[in-house]
């Protein structure tokens, strides 16, 4: 054990004090099930940084109740700033599943869920253009080939499945690109349909568009044909 080590009740007691609330076992315990807080030493110690990382976690309950919308917004800290900078005390490698599982309880709780649908598909539309286009510094990818004629994305229903679909790598390769892709689409979107941004932005939160951009992905790699790896002796869920 390290100088540093401390238990899980000194843990929950000082990120406690500094939330002004107690932090329950079994609250900690679903932080650590769900991989936001990482794992302790052999001697069931852990270093003190944990401490700000149980600040922020159970902080951010205050406007973010779900723990599935709170484990997508953390992951997005931890993707804008990697290195800890800007203050940011979650540097935070969350495993595939977690996230998955996250994912999984945002896209059955979206209110409005066709419609917002329906906008990320107007967004991506022209964020494809926009890579597509002869002066893109983009090279040729699935986001820059045509949709197949006639396609639609991909009715609520079976969102669970697509999220379900693929491998924990392959999900982790589409997922983990698409909080870089939230911004950078909104940007694009913004300069040729300003309306559209806005309401991006506006009419449902970043967890959501993150889950949806996910979802949208991979069912396009379903329609045009690529290879999605599964997992080895996993059922599928096509």
């Amino acid at each position: 054990m390290s100088k540093d080590g401390l238990s899980e009740w000194a843990i929950r007691g000082e990120a406690g004090a500094a939330v002004d609330r107690d932090i329950s076992h079994p609250q900690f315990a679903a932080y650590r099930k769900r991989g936001l807080l990482g794992e302790p030493d052999a001697d069931g110690h852990w270093p003190r940084a944990v401490i700000d990382r149980l600040v922020r976690i159970h902080g951010l309950a205050d406007t973010v109740r779900s723990l599935d919308r709170r484990t997508i917004l953390l992951k997005n800290e931890s993707v804008i700033f990697p290195d800890g900078k800007d203050n940011s005390p979650l540097v935070l490698d969350l495993p595939p599943a977690s996230l998955r599982e996250a994912m999984i309880g945002v896209a059955t709780t979206i209110r409005r869920p066709v419609r917002k649908m329906k906008l990320i598909d107007s967004a991506c539309e022209i964020y494809a253009r926009f890579l597509a286009a002869p002066t893109s510094m983009v090279w040729n990818s699935p986001q820059t080939e045509p949709n197949p004629k006639g396609w639609r994305p991909p009715k609520p229903d079976r969102w669970k499945g697509l999220l379900q679909l693929s491998s924990q790598a392959f999900f982790a390769q589409r997922s983990d690109f698409k909080f870089v892709m939230d911004d950078a689409i909104r940007r694009v979107v913004s300069e040729s349909n300003p309306q559209l941004a806005r309401q991006l932005g506006a009419e449902f939160p970043l967890e959501e568009r993150v889950t949806l951009l996910t979802v949208y992905e991979i069912a396009l790699w379903v329609a045009k044909g690529f290879h999605i790896p599964e997992e080895e002796q996993a059922d599928s869920a096509r």
